[in-house]
């Protein structure tokens, strides 16, 4: 009697969370590749559990529907790790505009350093307007964009127009909403994003959730193999196992990269545990640890401005 072959275990607890969203999808791929299909080219009768979803593994279409669900709400998971990306941006777009804003407020403030008599008259007009901003990167990082729209606003008043042209602020200007603009865009999305989190399944519930619905499939198919075989069951667990083979290899690599990592890392006797930082790494003024509103106050920005 030819020996069975059936499914392997995923070990799920020794993934991350990446290598668990990218099992699941690519299990899904492969089991879609025998949904509504049978060896013999026909769709299979409806049993017990009801309509089959996937014929030759005799796995029936709540339990399909289950997987879907499942590995999607996984994915989305997954995709929500981008957020420290999209905070890093947000501290570079805050950096920008906090130093775009500080370099218009000195150059009106220090009207008197000026090289041209019609700077300095044009500066001096504006001086008043600029005052009442004069440290605004003191206050919370949630208030200073509605600082920066007011002060884009009381700039671009049309009294002020000829000042404005005589002085060359207008790009700076430009740039400074655009950069705004920017920081409250991604703030609204950052909140409703954190919204729709808070109603949303852990990241645990979804592991053992996804980890379930795998285990139940894989059993209708070893037990399809055993009691019914057919080629297309055996194929789909070639697959998968073909599929946890690659996971697991990717594992093995990973864990051996981080231990070399740890090695590296540890620091010698001699020492002392302490590490120095190398020349030119201490953070830059402007920027901040975090993005939420309240937070402390922060060194005086940069006063050069970047205009792209």
């Amino acid at each position: 009697m030819k020996p069975f072959v059936l499914t392997e275990d995923v070990s799920f607890h020794r993934l991350k969370k990446a290598e668990k969203s990218d099992f699941a999808l690519r299990y899904l791929w492969i089991a879609n590749k025998y949904k509504k299909t049978s060896s013999g080219g026909e769709d299979m009768p409806s049993v017990q559990s009801g309509e089959l979803a996937i014929p030759d593994l005799n796995v029936p279409q709540d339990v399909y529907d289950e997987l879907v669900d499942a590995v999607d709400a996984m994915s989305d998971a997954t995709q929500e790790s981008t957020a420290k990306k999209e905070t890093l941006n947000l501290q570079a777009i805050i950096a920008d505009r906090d130093r775009i804003m500080q370099w218009l407020i000195r150059q009106t403030i220090d009207f008197e350093s000026l090289p041209l008599e019609s700077e300095r008259e044009a500066a001096k007009q504006l001086h008043t307007i600029a005052k009442p901003y004069e440290g605004f990167y003191r206050e919370p990082v949630g208030q200073r964009a509605a600082l920066a729209k007011g002060f884009v606003t009381d700039y671009r008043k049309p009294e002020n127009a000829e000042y404005i042209t005589t002085l060359g602020y207008e790009p700076y200007l430009a740039e400074l909403e655009e950069l705004n603009d920017k920081y409250s865009q991604l703030t609204d999305e950052k909140s409703e994003k954190r919204t729709e989190k808070t109603n949303s399944e852990t990241t645990e519930e979804l592991t053992e959730r996804v980890e379930n619905i795998v285990k139940i499939v894989n059993a209708y198919a070893n037990a399809t193999v055993v009691l019914d075989p057919n080629e297309n069951a055996q194929k789909f667990i070639n697959e998968v196992n073909n599929l946890i083979e690659e996971i697991r290899i990717a594992r093995n690599r990973r864990g051996s990269k981080d231990d070399e990592d740890k090695e590296e890392e540890t620091p010698k006797p001699d020492e002392g545990g302490e590490e120095t930082p190398e020349p030119g790494t201490e953070p830059e003024p402007g920027t901040e640890p975090g993005t939420g509103e309240g937070e402390g106050e922060e060194e005086e920005p940069d006063d050069r401005p970047v205009v792209q």
